[in-house]
Formats: C-alpha cells, sequence, structure tokens
C-alpha cells in the first residue's frame, strides 16, 4: 500500500533520487491549504484529499493489525 501511494505521487525520477512516502507526508502537513495538490511531471494531478484517504487506510489496516495481535496476549498483574 505503501509503494502505491508513492506510485501515485512521485515519478521515476523521483523515486531514484530517494524520495520516499515521509517525503509526501510532510509536504502535506507543511501545507495546510486543503485544495492543495501534486502534479508530477507527466502531467497527472494528484490531490492532497486522494493521498491523505490513502494514508488513512494505511493506518486503519496497521491499527487492526496491532487489535489482532493485541487480542491474543493475556496480561497479569505483578504481585
Amino acid at each position: 500500500m505503501i509503494a502505491e501511494v508513492e506510485f501515485l505521487v512521485l515519478d521515476e525520477d523521483q523515486l531514484e533520487g530517494g524520495c520516499s512516502l515521509y517525503d509526501i507526508e510532510m509536504s502535506i502537513e507543511s501545507n495546510q491549504d486543503y485544495f492543495s495538490f501534486f502534479e508530477r511531471s507527466d502531467g497527472i494531478v494528484v490531490t492532497k484529499f486522494d493521498v491523505e484517504r490513502r494514508l488513512n487506510n494505511i493506518k486503519s489496516f496497521i491499527y487492526s493489525q496491532v487489535r489482532i495481535k493485541a487480542s491474543g496476549r493475556k496480561f497479569q498483574r505483578y504481585r
């Protein structure tokens, strides 16, 4: 899912140059305009909303996996 977001926003040159999901998230956080967008060199425009929706899907997936792992553990009180 992370690679899908990276390929959506970044082009091949940026990926080879070392740009990653971290760079995408930092640019979203630094620009508070809700109507902002990413424009790739090939002319494709991706809105901030599209990227944030995909990032929320990744976060939801991670949280669900953590809940599954945590539900199988039992904690005991130390005495």
